[in-house]
């Protein structure tokens, strides 16, 4: 590998939120710190986070986990608006 080059570890939403949940200390932990129930969470594991969470889980793992990687839907959104 060539020096300067940078890899982007790209994550699925589903892999991000259980890397967030580790990072939290648990799924219970990161229920708590955003104000939601645990129950929240497993369905998030099948369905988009809300996009105030996701923000709020790149500051909880100091940006380990980003919003792209959790909502990547509204980057292309964004995307194809710029570029019409």
């Amino acid at each position: 590998m060539s020096a300067g080059l940078t890899l982007l570890a790209i994550m699925t939403p589903k892999a991000a939120l259980a890397t967030a949940i580790r990072l939290t200390g648990g799924r219970e932990k990161l229920a708590a710190k955003l104000g939601v129930g645990r129950t929240a969470t497993y369905h998030w594991a099948d369905n988009k986070i809300p996009a105030e969470h996701a923000a709020m889980i790149e500051v909880l793992t100091a940006g380990e986990v980003t919003f792209r990687d959790l909502r990547p839907d509204i980057f292309k959104t964004a995307a194809r608006r710029s570029a019409a």
